[in-house]
């Protein structure tokens, strides 16, 4: 697994424009704060596969030891295995103030048998934060008939920690991005 050091290190994602990641991601010009897209909620980052589950508890609790890093959670992927076909798990965390998601996959021969790139592009994505929790399903629905080559990939109106949440993918590369609102403080969106 990879990636891990030079992710916390990268504060810069946080200041990328929200207009521009949906209007790249869409194919075409659109206002953030008009659909009542907020900022940047967290950014999650494909770390790489591993083979036993104990890489990824030795990976866990490596990060939870770091200085500024808090309200560490991790658990086993649900969009992986239902979408790619591949057992995963994300890893929660609040760096400095600011919220990370990182993936895994297990290191099958069918996972493997994709190019690292489109590993990456499937799990990888920025998550943006939505005003309020009814506008998310409503708005994935608007985006994925606006942008081009674009679907919903999956809807979660309320999980266990507050979040309403849902995904948007790219057919053509398989490009992801989410839209997310946090009811509950402090919290951090699970399930991918």
């Amino acid at each position: 697994m990879t990636e891990i050091e030079s992710v916390l290190a990268d504060e810069a994602v946080f200041n990328l424009d929200p207009s521009n990641l949906l209007s790249d991601f869409l194919g075409r010009d659109v206002s953030a704060p008009s659909l009542g897209v907020k900022g940047i909620h967290h950014w999650a980052t494909y770390i790489g596969e591993y083979r036993h589950d104990t890489e990824l508890e030795e990976a866990v609790s490596a990060i939870s030891e770091r200085e500024g890093i808090g309200n560490v959670r991790w658990g086993p992927s649900h969009i992986a295995p239902h979408f790619y076909g591949v057992s995963g798990y994300w890893i929660n965390l609040d760096n400095h103030g600011r919220q990370l998601e990182f993936f895994a996959c297990r290191e099958t021969s069918s996972w493997m048998a994709r190019p690292q790139e489109e590993r990456k592009r499937l799990m990888s994505h920025p998550g943006l934060e939505v005003d309020a929790p009814e506008l998310v399903g409503p708005l994935l629905e608007f985006l994925a008939v606006l942008g081009h080559r674009t679907s919903s990939l999956h809807f979660e109106p309320m999980d266990q920690l507050g979040h309403t949440y849902g995904h948007l993918q790219r057919i053509d590369n398989g490009s992801v991005i989410e839209l997310v609102h946090e009811t509950q403080s402090g919290s951090l969106s699970v399930g991918w």
